[in-house]
Formats: C-alpha cells, structure tokens, sequence
C-alpha cells in the first residue's frame, strides 16, 4: 500500500512528463486545424477543435495540479490515542 505522500509525488512526476506530450499534441492539432480549413473540411475542423479545447483544458488542469503540490513533505503531526474508560 502506498502512502498519500508517494501518490501526490508520483502525480507530480507524471504530470512534468506528460505536459510535454500535451503541448506537442496541442501543437500538432493547431497544424491539422489549419490544414483542414485550408481544405474546406469543415467537419473535420469542428471535431478537431473540440480535441484541441479538450487538450488545452487537460493541460491547465495539470498545470494547477502541479502548483497545488507541496514542495517537500507535509507534517500531519501524530495521533492521540485517548484509552476508553472502562
């Protein structure tokens, strides 16, 4: 079983390796909008910028992830067991 302290560093990590491939995505659809305008078809441009606003919304959401993580461990103090009274 892993920790909430390894799961929210593990979900860091992954969101700095895959915001890369999120913006070369991002970049690519741009380039395949603009291909279909200038092929007039116009199915295709709708459908692709509705990838492109679902890519765009992913990749702000991983960048507000990242802000939100602590920067180190967070101290969650220690448990007070109180003994039940008989």
């Amino acid at each position: 079983m892993r920790s909430h302290s390894t799961e929210a560093a593990g979900g860091a990590a992954l969101a700095l390796r895959t915001r890369p491939r999120l913006l070369e995505i991002i970049a690519n659809l741009r380039e395949r909008i603009e291909e279909a305008k200038s092929n007039g078809w116009l199915g295709a441009v709708t459908g692709l910028q509705t990838s492109l606003n679902e890519a765009a919304r992913k990749l702000v959401s991983l960048d507000r992830a990242h802000e939100r993580q602590p920067a180190g461990t967070v101290n969650l103090g220690l448990p007070i067991i109180v003994e039940p009274k008989p």
